[in-house]
């Protein structure tokens, strides 16, 4: 795959600023001396050395020459370099035209410090767990839901073993378990060395109630909830149903974050029609 003239830039800007962010010192090589121009952070051949590759192989990369390099190479290169998710994902996009999976075992356990900004939300429920249903964050909506306003602190174990789910999840077994256990299963194939992962997987097998229903969850289909209605029972508003809108932040893949928009009724009212751009630049220009 042959790299425009503009990925190829893209692609040295990302490599050098990050080669020259990483002190030699800090991984064991001595300070240069000598004639010749003074290099900021690693050399060139200190990461061919780093990395195991023949000398020139980090040169060709950064020069746009090494075509297709090999994913392994890749994520030996962005954990030297100390990417991060975000600039790893630009780093194999460019280079193999491809999304990657995650560089770092914590990759969707934390997120940016501004996503606080949700106890600002108001007028539907909203929250943000980690990539194991953790909940890191939420609004005044959320927490009110739960007696003396303390949620959960993990999100999918309440909605599949806590004894008081059935208080606010109506119609559990029918509308509720049979997207939420194919995407801990879904979430387990991803990542089978997640501890925390394993830990929430221990916990459902081992409630009486949600065990065999997980037992029996295949990974053929994987309902996201995305879209979907689910009837619910809000704690002063009473029966009705939400509307769930899940979506992950960008730069913590695995992360969610989810907003329920509740309302009366049963759910028997029609789908929804998908929302689009009442007018877009395509359509505008026929209409010149």
């Amino acid at each position: 795959m042959q790299l425009s003239t503009d990925d190829t830039e893209a692609l040295r800007k990302l490599l050098e600023d990050r080669r020259k962010a990483v002190a030699p010192e800090s991984l064991g090589y001595g300070g240069r001396s000598g004639v010749g121009r003074p290099v900021e952070g690693l050399s060139q051949e200190q990461i061919d050395e780093l990395t195991g590759r023949a000398r020139g192989t980090y040169s060709r990369l950064v020069n746009g020459r090494l075509e297709r390099p090999k994913p392994q190479y890749l994520q030996d290169i962005a954990r030297l370099l100390r990417m991060t998710e975000q600039e790893w994902t630009h780093l194999y996009w460019l280079t193999r035209r491809e999304y990657p999976a995650p560089l770092h075992e914590d990759a969707g356990m934390v997120i940016p410090g501004v996503w606080s900004n949700i106890h600002r939300i108001e007028g539907v429920i909203a929250y943000v767990a980690d990539a194991a249903w953790n909940l890191i964050t939420c609004n005044r909506e959320f927490e009110e839901l739960f007696p003396g306003n303390r949620p959960p602190s993990n999100v999918l174990l309440y909605m599949a073993t806590d004894p008081t789910r059935h208080t606010l999840l109506l119609d559990w077994e029918q509308s509720w378990a049979p997207w939420i256990f194919p995407q801990l299963r879904r979430a387990i194939s991803e990542r089978p060395e997640d501890e925390e992962l394993k830990r929430l997987e221990q916990l459902v097998l081992s409630d009486r109630e949600a065990g065999p229903i997980y037992t029996g969850t295949g990974l053929v289909t994987v309902p996201f909830p995305d879209g979907a209605q689910r009837p619910f029972r809000h704690p002063r508003h009473g029966d009705g149903v939400v509307d769930i809108l899940a979506a992950d932040p960008r730069n913590s893949r695995g992360a969610g974050f989810v907003m329920l928009a509740w309302h009366s009724g049963d759910g028997s009212a029609a789908r929804q029609e998908d929302l689009r751009a009442p007018v877009t630049l395509a359509s505008r220009s026929l209409m010149t």
